[in-house]
C-alpha cells in the first residue's frame, strides 16, 4: 500500500511509486508461483525472459527445468541465426502426365503394365540461398541451384556482395560459376527515382568455351495504381569470339 500510485498526489512521487509498485507486483507474481520461482532460483531474472515457458509442463524437477531452459536457449539461437542468414529455398518438379489424358478410344491397345497410364517426373529444380551481414551497409549472399531435365542437368553457384548506398538505392557485384556457361561477373544497380517509380540496371560478362558474352539490361517500373505495376525492360547480348 505504501507504493500504490493512488496514494500520492505529487506527479513525481506518483511516477516513482508506479515504478516501485510494478517491481513489487512482478516479484510477487514470480515468487507466488512455484514453477516461476524454481526458474528464478536456478537462472535468475534472465531465465524468466526466455520465451516458451508458457507451453512447458509445470510439474518439473530442477534438473528438468535446467534441461528445458537449455533447449529453449538452443531454439532461440537457431531462430536468431535463421533471421540473420535469411535462408531461402525452392523446389520445383515437372511431371509428364500426357498418357493420363491422351488415351486411345477406338483403336485402344492394351498398355504394358496392366493398362495403367505412364506418369514420369522429367524435370526438377532445386535452389538455396543464404545471407551474411558484413556491416550495417554490406551484405554477402551465397546461392546455388541444381537442375535436371530428361536425364541431363547441371548446376551453378553464385556469390554476391551488396552495398546499400542510401535509402533510395543499392548496388551489388556478383561472381558465379556453373557447368553449363562458365564463370560470370556481373554488376547490378537499383535506384528509386520517385516514390512510385524505380530503375534497375544490370551488366555482366560471361566466359564460355565459345568466347566472351557481354550483356546488359535496363528495367524501369512504375506503380500505375494501387494494384497494377507497369514494366519496361530492355536487354542486349553480344558474343565476342
Amino acid at each position: 500500500m505504501l507504493y500504490h500510485p493512488d496514494k500520492h498526489r505529487d506527479p513525481e512521487l506518483k511516477r516513482q511509486a508506479e515504478q516501485l509498485f510494478n517491481q513489487v507486483h512482478q516479484a510477487y507474481e514470480v515468487l507466488s508461483d512455484a514453477h516461476s520461482r524454481a526458474i528464478y532460483d536456478i537462472f535468475g531474472k534472465k531465465g524468466l525472459e526466455v520465451e516458451g515457458w508458457e507451453v512447458v509442463e509445470r510439474k518439473r524437477t530442477p534438473a528438468e527445468i535446467r534441461e528445458e531452459y537449455e533447449r529453449l536457449q538452443r531454439d532461440k539461437e537457431e531462430r536468431r541465426l535463421q533471421q540473420r542468414t535469411n535462408p531461402k529455398g525452392t523446389i520445383s518438379v515437372g511431371v509428364d502426365a500426357t498418357d493420363l489424358f491422351d488415351r486411345y478410344d477406338d483403336d485402344f491397345e492394351e498398355m504394358p503394365g496392366g493398362g495403367f497410364p505412364h506418369i514420369e517426373i522429367n524435370r526438377m529444380h532445386i535452389s538455396q540461398s543464404i545471407e551474411a551481414p558484413l556491416t550495417n551497409t554490406d551484405t554477402a549472399m551465397l546461392s546455388g541451384s541444381l537442375s535436371t531435365h530428361n536425364g541431363s542437368g547441371g548446376g551453378n553457384i553464385n556469390v554476391t556482395v551488396r552495398r546499400v548506398t542510401s535509402a533510395k538505392g543499392w548496388g551489388e557485384v556478383e561472381f558465379g560459376a556453373g557447368d553449363t556457361l562458365g564463370p560470370l561477373i556481373g554488376l547490378k544497380v537499383f535506384r528509386n527515382v520517385t516514390p512510385r517509380c524505380f530503375l534497375t540496371a544490370q551488366c555482366g560478362l560471361q566466359f564460355s568455351p565459345r568466347g566472351l558474352r557481354p550483356s546488359c539490361s535496363l528495367m524501369t517500373a512504375r506503380h500505375l495504381d494501387q494494384n497494377t505495376m507497369g514494366y519496361l525492360h530492355c536487354v542486349g547480348v553480344w558474343r565476342m569470339v
